[in-house]
């Protein structure tokens, strides 16, 4: 099949750029023809290219045909449908909180949805237009992350916090739980380092926390893998808490526990290192790249084009996608810049500098008055 894989975004690493690298890398290996699309393009680009992927940035200069598309967010689903009005369109639902990434809510912009999670399936079920929903496991490739570990292996020393959103109070708690344990703690992702090469990272580490993709990358490398980031926290992944985890999505949000610095602290010096290879052995099981790419092709090969709305209403509904991605970048970037300057004024306002300045002020404002 002739493949068109799209995400607005091919620049930064995050979860769903990983999914479409991962997924276009093992349907090229089952023999199909892949282009990825994208309208930013960066290290996931980068990336998709060293893997001997085609990245196309321009709609116009896409393969004049394609039997399917599988896109990840409104704007390239409606664009690509003015483009390949007989081909079938799948659409990856990766989130519940940004309405850009939830599948149109057009008739016949797209056939089919997927989602990797029984809460973005119960989201996308609930929508007033929701074609067929398949139900299949986050991929990722275990001889990619098939690291043995080190020598210190066994030391559990080093944490890798694996994470584009963790920051502020709830990194600082995990920095505080490390700390008190003698821990090492490494922060890669949007307010730490940047790596490209995740895989490397985690065969690093002795313990890696996050949340979404990053855990079962975490399992396929057999690392103990702990579920915490800025949405909340489940803590150990392990067969045990496996199911009702996967099912959430690795998200943070599937138990009612809270999760403070005492409670990370006693997890993580209570980690058992053996969960490392339990874990291994569940992302081979039900975690598999290539199987995931078979029921891709399964379901792009039963799924039945349904004639898209007119040109000049995708178009524009192309456009208005854009204009509300915007405003959600520019709302999130506001709010991070507010959250940043009221952190600052919070320091500010607690030194003994300022106390002594009003302290002195006092008077002078009485004076005034006077």
């Amino acid at each position: 099949m002739q493949l068109i894989l799209a995400n607005r975004r091919l620049d930064a690493i995050g979860g769903s750029e990983t999914y479409l690298l991962t997924v276009a890398d093992h349907l090229q290996r089952l023999g199909h023809d892949v282009t990825l699309f994208g309208l930013e393009t960066g290290a996931t680009a980068r990336v998709a290219e060293a893997r001997g992927l085609q990245v196309q940035t321009q709609a116009d200069r896409l393969p004049s045909r394609a039997d399917a598309t599988i896109c990840q967010d409104s704007e390239v689903a409606y664009t690509l449908s003015v483009r390949y009005p007989d081909a079938a369109r799948l659409f990856v639902a990766h989130s519940v909180c940004f309405e850009i990434q939830s599948p149109p809510q057009v008739p016949g912009a797209v056939n089919a949805v997927v989602v990797l999670n029984d809460r973005v399936r119960r989201h996308c079920e609930a929508m007033a237009h929701t074609p067929e929903v398949a139900r299949l496991r986050q991929p990722v490739d275990p001889l990619r992350f098939a690291f043995a570990a080190g020598p210190d292996g066994l030391r559990q020393r080093r944490v890798l916090a694996l994470s584009n959103n963790l920051a502020g109070a709830r990194l600082a708690m995990l920095a505080q739980a490390c700390r008190r344990l003698g821990l090492e703690l490494d922060l890669v992702g949007r307010h730490g380092r940047i790596s490209e090469s995740p895989e490397h990272e985690i065969g690093r580490a002795d313990i890696v926390v996050g949340a979404g993709r990053c855990v079962i990358e975490a399992m396929a490398a057999g690392k103990p893998a702990y579920v915490y980031d800025i949405d909340g926290g489940d803590g150990w992944v392990d067969p045990q808490s496996y199911a009702a985890l996967e099912a959430n999505g690795f998200a943070g949000t599937a138990t009612d526990d809270a999760i403070d610095t005492d409670r990370l602290e006693r997890d993580l010096a209570a980690v058992d290192p053996a969960t490392g290879e339990a874990n291994r052995d569940l992302a081979r099981r039900h975690h598999d790249a290539e199987r995931h790419a078979v029921e891709l092709a399964k379901l792009l090969e039963r799924t039945t084009p349904a004639p898209p709305p007119p040109a000049t209403v995708l178009a524009e509904l192309a456009r208005l996608a854009r204009a509300q991605r915007r405003a959600e970048e520019w709302a999130m970037a506001t709010s991070g810049e507010n959250h940043r300057l009221l952190r600052q004024i919070d320091r500010i306002t607690s030194g003994g500098s300022y106390r002594l300045a009003r302290a002195i002020g006092r008077p002078v404002a009485w004076l005034r008055r006077r």
